[in-house]
């Protein structure tokens, strides 16, 4: 009596678009969690400064302060001229923008956590200050009044090195 066993198919197989959407997904996480990591720098463009050291190992404790034009149209600023318009101008601190007022508290909470065991005055939490090239000096000045009023000494420059010819 013959068996009567069922057809082998040859062509099956394993299908493979499940795991192509999962690795299309774990792109795109890695894409936006390396986006993410870099929040508290803003696009600006920095100063050139002849002494500027490259910042190998940054304080893991430091403050980032970005000082930088509105994403307006301004004719001054667009074409590449200092603009003086104190409403162009923001300041930001962990990607929000932020008054006067509110980058004082944001500071003095820093500043706090911080504070020097010999002397209960000073404040030894870092600041970096990252103004564009064309910022007025006086946005960068109302910066450096708020970390002074938080007694905070340790405070850095954003620049970059000029471009050897």
């Amino acid at each position: 009596m013959p068996l009567n066993l069922p057809n082998i198919d040859d062509s099956i197989g394993f299908d493979m678009t499940p795991m192509i959407d999962i690795v299309f997904q774990l792109i795109l996480f890695f894409m936006l969690a390396m986006d993410m990591s870099q929040h508290e720098v803003e696009a600006v463009v920095l100063p050139t400064a002849s002494e500027a050291t490259e910042d190998k190992d940054p304080d893991k404790e430091r403050v980032i302060v970005n000082v930088c034009h509105e994403d307006i149209a301004c004719p001054t600023y667009d074409g590449g001229r200092i603009c003086r318009d104190k409403g162009h101008w923001v300041i930001k601190l962990r990607s929000k923008t932020l008054s006067l007022n509110a980058l004082g508290e944001e500071l003095f909470r820093y500043a706090q956590s911080m504070m020097d065991a010999d002397d209960a005055n000073v404040s030894n939490r870092p600041v970096m200050i990252r103004a564009d090239e064309r910022a007025p000096f006086a946005q960068v000045q109302r910066v450096l009044r708020e970390a002074n009023k938080q007694k905070m000494w340790k405070i850095e420059i954003g620049a970059k090195q000029p471009v050897p010819e």
